[in-house]
């Protein structure tokens, strides 16, 4: 009779099974990150939305003539709320709870209505907005994670102001069609004096009821998003150190006026910024640009937007990127281009549409070819006189080029390219012959290696590639 025996398992078993263990540990590992991250975001998220709504609870709770307002000089509502801190505590910019840093912003509108006998009345009641950010534990970005939203009503029927009150509303957006919130609104006087100003809320709007019978400028300032610019109007400074601007006059009345508001839209959004390499300061400071944009003001707005100003301070300058522009640009008796950085043709005069983001527009300098003309000499040669918009360096020799007539490229011997002025390297004389002869009284004049390092200037400007040519006129 046979005995059985119960086995193990045996070394190589144990060390397999290690092995798949293993394996289904690495698996798991990035879920369990995954399930820890998106449990942390969980709570960071319930933690913003108390805040927010123990924020809303207490600005209730606050005086509505004195207190709920924004602690800030001019602002309308004014009050005692700062509009950064949590419960205008010291200390909670941010507010830190279990090493998670929260960051709450608390804004205070008008809003209107209609009283019950059918009245307008712009600041009938006081709109609270509470948004707390934190950082996403899952991107590691900071996102607002809670936007909270209440209306407080004064204890009795408000009445509508002496005056028509001013509604500015704001706009923003690819196509000009959104609301542009928390867009700080100055009222000036018409000597540029503050005499309030207020935040558009999540509508665009923003009222002021409290502007006695005056002429004021509007002018927005700024937005909670960073840099930003309004559609222009005009222009400011003089000389070659001209801005555009924004600034629109408007007058309050009085209530027989028959409105019930006077209101004012202002277009905003995020400028362009033109970017160019480094060069010499005696180039820079003394080339002058001058843009102008296509566009056409509405009917009976007188508007000057050519704007003048050396490459120098340029770069700074905000532009209005919703627009296209045409643009000139001298340097003593040279003409520059503005190139592409990237594939080094003319610039079309546009700025690509960045979404929240500001555009920088890439480009770098270049020159071009003017009009020339050529003239049929006696011996049947002809000569060609060609201009470059900037001196060159280089051996103009190393130039390869295409003469047409029409659509006819012709064949060209024996050429001789002297200097039209002596000391002069941007206009030149070229003695040739050509096959078949000249039948038309213009050509055109065609640099085949213009994208080569060898037609350059002495600022390593290069020929830009959309004028690399050039019509001839005949003499």
């Amino acid at each position: 009779m046979k005995r059985r025996h119960k086995s193990g398992f045996t070394l190589v078993e144990i060390i397999v099974s290690i092995a798949l263990l293993a394996i289904i540990a690495l698996f798991m590992l990035p879920m369990s990150a995954y399930s820890i991250k998106f449990s942390k975001w969980n709570d960071i998220r319930l933690t913003a939305m108390n805040l927010a709504y123990s924020q809303t609870e207490w600005l209730k709770t606050l005086d509505y003539k004195t207190e709920l307002g924004l602690n800030q000089t001019g602002y309308s509502p004014q009050g005692t709320v700062k509009s950064n801190l949590y419960m205008n505590k010291t200390g909670s910019d941010p507010l830190i709870i279990e090493g998670i840093e929260y960051r709450l912003l608390t804004s205070i509108y008008w809003e209107s209505a209609e009283s019950t006998n059918g009245d307008f009345v712009a600041n009938a009641t006081k709109k609270l907005d509470v948004t707390v950010i934190a950082k996403d534990p899952l991107l590691g970005t900071q996102k607002t994670y809670s936007v909270m939203g209440s209306l407080v009503a004064f204890e009795g029927e408000r009445i509508p102001s002496s005056n028509v009150p001013l509604k500015v509303r704001v706009i923003s957006g690819e196509n000009f069609d959104k609301p542009a919130k928390n867009v700080k609104v100055i009222i000036n006087n018409i000597s540029n004096t503050l005499i309030t100003f207020g935040l558009t809320d999540n509508e665009g709007k923003v009222y002021f009821t409290e502007l006695i019978n005056a002429k004021y400028n509007v002018i927005p300032d700024s937005w909670q998003g960073g840099d930003m610019m309004s559609r222009p109007t005009g222009i400011t400074g003089t000389g070659n150190d001209q801005s555009w601007r924004f600034n629109e006059l408007i007058e309050i009345k009085a209530l027989d006026a028959g409105k019930d508001f006077v209101e004012q839209v202002v277009s905003v959004d995020y400028p362009g910024y033109i970017v160019i390499p480094s060069y010499p300061s005696a180039l820079m400071d003394n080339t002058i640009i001058t843009m102008k944009p296509k566009y056409t003001p509405p009917e009976g707005v007188m508007m000057e937007l050519n704007m003048n100003t050396n490459l120098t301070k340029l770069i700074s300058k905000k532009i209005w990127r919703a627009w296209e522009y045409d643009y000139t640009m001298k340097r003593s008796n040279d003409v520059y281009y503005f190139a592409d950085a990237n594939n080094g043709n003319l610039w079309d005069g546009k700025f690509p549409y960045m979404d929240g983001a500001i555009t920088n527009r890439n480009l770098k300098l270049s020159f071009g070819m003017n009009t020339g003309s050529f003239k049929k000499e006696l011996n049947g040669t002809v000569t060609l006189e060609i201009e470059f918009t900037s001196e060159i360096t280089g051996n103009i020799n190393d130039m390869l080029y295409t003469l047409y007539d029409g659509a006819t490229a012709l064949n060209i011997t024996n050429p001789i390219i002297t200097q039209s002025v002596p000391g002069k390297n941007n206009k030149f004389k070229i003695n040739l012959s050509t096959n078949p002869a000249i039948s038309g009284n213009s050509l055109k004049f065609v640099i085949d290696n213009a994208a080569e390092d060898i037609i350059k200037n002495t600022y390593g400007m290069k020929l830009v590639q959309d004028r690399n040519y050039c019509d001839l006129i005949l003499k």
